[in-house]
């Protein structure tokens, strides 16, 4: 805050001072809002560096509550990759595969591992919140989008509850971490602490559902403040980078 309008003001009214240190209240309010800084895409990247082109697929059958992005996370998202390029990236939570397919179509010869419940999946290993429980009974593999990936990157699908997977298997380390899966404490705190150490430097941790529709969400991340975490500004996304 520009501590000579506070002096303006304190010294005569006067409109316009007001105004502008209104306008600087508002700005430190929303950039902490949930528990983190709230930083613009402005902020974080340089979009003149390069001329880039991002894509934005269109699905015929909808957005599903809690479980799509808006179209300003997915301006977020392509931009990143764009900006980014990732050769590596791992995603919890494929759901239909509307974010894999978003990651994928906005980046060029990278591979793309996304995780997901196996089909005859019962139960978490560790507790759900009843979002993620019904976001289960909404899943049909007939509506996943990966016949029709039009891309030249590579989509790996492997399933497994991200509770019991061991993602050093996989042999690889991640650029870019997309965080969706289930929702509680529990669950965000294990899939991020199992990709921390297998990041990149310089890597980004996307988290999803930073919002008060998940407060066990904001809980966690709130936790990794110190460490750089922070909200993107008009988004439910809360990012890090490593």
């Amino acid at each position: 805050m520009n501590l000579s309008r506070l002096t303006k003001v304190k010294g005569y009214v006067s409109t316009d001072g007001l105004v502008e240190v209104l306008k600087d209240l508002k700005y430190l309010l929303r950039r902490g809002f949930l528990g983190l800084p709230r930083i613009e895409v402005l902020e974080l990247l340089d979009l003149e560096a390069n001329n880039f082109e991002i894509k934005i697929p269109n699905y015929k059958h909808g957005s599903t509550r809690n479980a799509s992005l808006s179209i300003n996370e997915k301006v977020v998202i392509a931009t990143i990759c764009n900006l980014l390029k990732p050769k590596t990236v791992i995603e919890i939570g494929t759901f239909r595969g509307e974010t894999t397919d978003l990651i994928a179509r906005n980046l060029v010869d990278s591979d793309i591992y996304t995780l997901d419940l196996p089909p005859n999946f019962s139960s978490h290993n560790y507790r759900a919140v009843p979002d993620d429980l019904e976001v289960l009974t909404l899943r049909r593999h007939d509506l996943y989008i990966h016949p029709s990936y039009v891309t030249n990157s590579r989509i790996h699908q492997i399933y497994g509850d991200s509770a019991k997977f061991d993602f050093e298997l996989l042999n690889k380390t991640f650029s870019l971490a997309f965080i969706d899966g289930a929702h509680s404490y529990e669950y965000v705190k294990n899939d991020t602490e199992k990709l921390l150490p297998l990041m990149e430097l310089g890597g980004w941790l996307i988290w999803d559902d930073y919002s008060f529709n998940f407060p066990e969400v904001i809980d966690y991340v709130n936790t990794l403040r110190h460490k750089g975490a922070f909200h993107i500004y008009g988004t439910r996304l809360a990012a890090m980078r490593v």
